[in-house]
């Protein structure tokens, strides 16, 4: 094992076999190539723009920095929206890189938001089918639903800057979702950063548009705003099944979103508990966001 900022990394396993590394080499082994498999530590390091204030630059984020700012119809918030997005860089999360990626030509991202503090570890059948999609997997540490929103997508995007900093993406294909709570910080995510990201998949939950009324689950914003470009040009989607304690609800507001002429998709799974989607239900929603790589499409 290796120290890295004072302290000393858990084993890092591999399917290489690498063993770890600090800070400035986390994306190559010893022998100079580049790390593959499951990096459970990886630092949070770099920042998707210089200033808090940044991340609020454009028209849609900035409303939805008045909200947070006024504590208007928010969910989780402690201090200002600058301070909850804030973080101090000791963190990390946890990646999957596709053995076959060799640094010759860049590959998709994916970011999975998880509801609890740790980042979710990919099975063994969705690092498959990350492979056949030749997709890196992220998922950030310290999300927990008890988290301030706006630190959990600090620390969402950030996670993708920090990987794009060591490997080479797509930017084309770079996607995000999550588990639970963490499912509909994918869809947040993806409504502050339509530039960035090109399609959102929530596991087991549903976010609500907003109304006359409110904001539903994107406090500050009007229906107008998600319909208008690039965000109605997004695809989003929903993955549930009837052993889920939220899909009668899903299956209601899914309705909200077909009549709001989204691009929007419910994945209904039979046998689906309050979990995260089966590979082959994550396959059809990375399909239908177009997650495959070049050559792949249409097959």
């Amino acid at each position: 094992m290796l120290a890295m900022r004072g302290g000393w990394l858990g084993v890092v396993l591999l399917m290489t076999g690498w063993a770890g590394a600090g800070p400035a080499h986390m994306a190559a082994s010893a022998e100079g190539k580049p790390a593959t498999g499951l990096i459970q530590d990886f630092p949070i390091d770099a920042k998707l723009f210089k200033t808090p204030r940044e991340y609020f630059a454009k028209n849609v984020p900035g409303k939805i920095y008045r909200a947070y700012k006024a504590r208007k119809n928010i969910f989780c918030a402690k201090g200002t929206p600058e301070e909850d997005l804030s973080h101090d860089g000791q963190q990390g999360a946890l990646v999957y890189v596709p053995a076959s990626y060799d640094g010759s030509k860049p590959f998709g991202l994916y970011l999975h938001y998880s509801p609890g503090a740790r980042g979710i570890a990919p099975s063994r059948e969705w690092q498959a089918l990350l492979d056949k999609f030749e997709l890196i997997y992220v998922s950030a540490h310290q999300t927990a639903n008890s988290t301030p929103d706006l630190h959990r997508i600090g620390l969402g995007v950030d996670s993708v800057a920090s990987v794009k900093q060591h490997y080479k993406i797509a930017d084309e294909r770079v996607f995000v979702g999550g588990l639970s709570g963490g499912g509909h910080m994918g869809m947040f995510t993806q409504m502050m950063f339509p530039e960035v990201f090109h399609g959102a998949v929530s596991h087991a939950a549903q976010s609500y548009l907003p109304t006359a009324t409110t904001g539903g689950h994107f406090p500050g914003l009007q229906l107008g705003d998600i319909k208008s470009p690039p965000r109605n040009l997004r695809k989003w989607v929903v993955i549930s099944g009837d052993k889920d304690k939220n899909y009668e609800e899903i299956k209601k507001t899914s309705k909200d979103w077909q009549h709001a002429h989204l691009l929007y998709k419910f994945i209904d799974v039979p046998g689906m508990a309050h979990a995260n989607a089966s590979a082959a239900a994550l396959e059809e929603a990375l399909t239908w966001i177009g997650a495959q790589p070049a050559g792949m499409a249409g097959k």
